[in-house]
């Protein structure tokens, strides 16, 4: 959803895979970088703008259809 943010409180039973996905984490968490107002303001180019609210458009309006129609056979 677009619109819910939720966090998921997962147990992992076997070790190996839960060191795995720590390792994981961590290598997600070292290439991400922080979102402030002033890198979002300089970012927000009118060209970025028209392609952000064309994926949102893609993804909240023409994808549900499409995809409600292929799984329901509507």
């Amino acid at each position: 959803s677009l619109y819910i943010n939720l966090e998921l409180m997962l147990k992992i039973e076997d070790a190996a895979l839960a060191d795995r996905m720590r390792e994981f984490v961590g290598q997600q968490i070292g290439a991400s970088q922080p979102i402030t107002a002033a890198l979002h303001q300089r970012r927000a180019t009118l060209a970025n703008r028209i392609r952000w609210n064309l994926s949102w458009l893609l993804v909240s309006v023409i994808d549900y259809t499409v995809t409600r129609r292929l799984n329901l056979g509507i």
